[in-house]
């Protein structure tokens, strides 16, 4: 009699196919792709948010020094070279030159000739907005020695202008696109609502707001609107 054996050894020989393969690789190259892509765009979020803070915080800085200074102006009168008396501001679109004091320098003991305006580096050709400043002389006060620019009852704005760009103490308070910057001034009219004007120039009164516009196109930097706190009186009295 013949018995025929069968021995099972209990394994199978599996394994991955080719087709198995290529799936598994392709899936794991699109969860690569999606991890990547995911990481990118959360890089860029957290980049233009720490932007825009700090643009932000520089937008309070610059706002806060502009309306410390600017709210502080005097209402001191002067006469210009042709004798003509009127309160000691000039004021344009892109410039204003005023008398205030600087507390920051001698807790406000001394008023001095202040010029805020937009100049263009002479290097880099950025534009920059800067505040420059020198003492300001009262007429009662003036003296044989006192600098012809500072005279206060004969001033011409054209030499003290250059005074001040050329010997006056300055601080850069923004560097950037200033294409858009802007300064208004709103102006009382008897008998009629207040209008805002370019220039303020040989008036006998500070205006009664000023307006600082920055950018008009990302709305980044808002209009700032500033009172003299020496015409708030007369301001409020016309509400």
């Amino acid at each position: 009699m013949n018995c025929r054996v069968r021995v099972h050894t209990g394994f199978t020989h599996t394994g991955f196919t080719l087709v198995e393969m290529m799936v598994a690789l392709v899936l794991l190259g699109l969860l690569a792709v999606i991890m990547s892509t995911g990481l990118f765009l959360a890089v860029r979020i957290w980049e233009a948010v720490e932007l825009r803070q700090n643009t932000q915080d520089e937008v309070f800085t610059v706002q806060h020094a502009l309306r410390r200074t600017l709210g502080n102006i005097r209402q001191e009168t002067i006469l210009d070279s042709n004798g003509a008396r009127q309160v000691a501001v000039y004021g344009n679109e892109r410039e204003l030159i005023f008398v205030a004091p600087l507390k920051q320098l001698d807790d406000g003991e001394q008023l001095y000739w202040i010029r805020l305006a937009v100049e263009q580096q002479s290097v880099t050709d950025e534009e920059q907005l800067v505040i420059a400043y020198k003492q300001f002389i009262p007429t009662k006060e003036l003296s044989p020695d006192t600098d012809s620019a500072l005279n206060s009852a004969n001033l011409s704005w054209g030499a003290l202008r250059l005074l001040l760009q050329e010997e006056g103490s300055s601080v850069v308070l923004y560097r950037g696109d200033l294409s858009h910057f802007r300064l208004d001034y709103l102006q009382a009219k008897p008998g009629a609502a207040p209008e805002w004007n370019a220039e303020w120039i040989e008036q006998s009164r500070l205006p009664l707001l000023m307006r600082i516009v920055f950018q008009q196109e990302n709305g980044v930097w808002p209009a700032l609107l500033i009172r003299p706190r020496v015409g708030a009186y007369e301001f409020k009295s016309m509400l």
